[in-house]
């Protein structure tokens, strides 16, 4: 049985890494406003985009969160020159007051530049030493 072929990939992936940690740091984790998508109600999406020598890598964060819940999902994709190179999904629920701790482990990875399953560490306590955060990467 023949498998598929892959694309060999035309871009370091210590770029791709480096952009994915710029655009989280403008995304979410900024307080900026995300585009709504009308065709998708409840969506949202943070699209950052950049020049390299290797050419464009655009980085696309949409999820979903419906007003009321506190249940949110969404996926992260990285597209190099048209291309889809990286995927991540995600999603979990919190409390509304939890938000400013997930924001600011999320942010405090990007800031670091950790690399765990594109979330940032794998847990963190430091939040006023208050609230816990555990990132906990799907294997599927």
């Amino acid at each position: 049985m023949e498998l598929p072929s892959t694309k060999k990939l035309e871009i370091p992936v210590e770029i791709l890494q480096e952009v994915f940690f710029e655009a989280g740091l403008a995304g979410w984790v900024s307080g900026a406003e995300p585009t709504k998508l009308p065709e998708f109600p409840g969506s949202h999406q943070f699209r950052f985009e950049k020049q390299t020598e290797y050419g464009k890598v655009v980085v696309l964060d949409t999820y979903w969160a419906q007003e009321g819940s506190n249940v949110s999902w969404g996926f992260t994709n990285i597209h190099h020159n048209n291309d889809i190179v990286w995927h991540m999904r995600y999603g979990g629920a919190y409390q509304k007051e939890a938000i400013i701790c997930v924001k600011q482990a999320i942010k405090q990875a990007y800031e670091s530049k950790v690399f765990f399953g594109g979330r940032g560490f794998s847990d963190i306590e430091n939040y006023n030493r208050t609230i816990y955060y555990q990132n906990v990467p799907d294997v599927n």
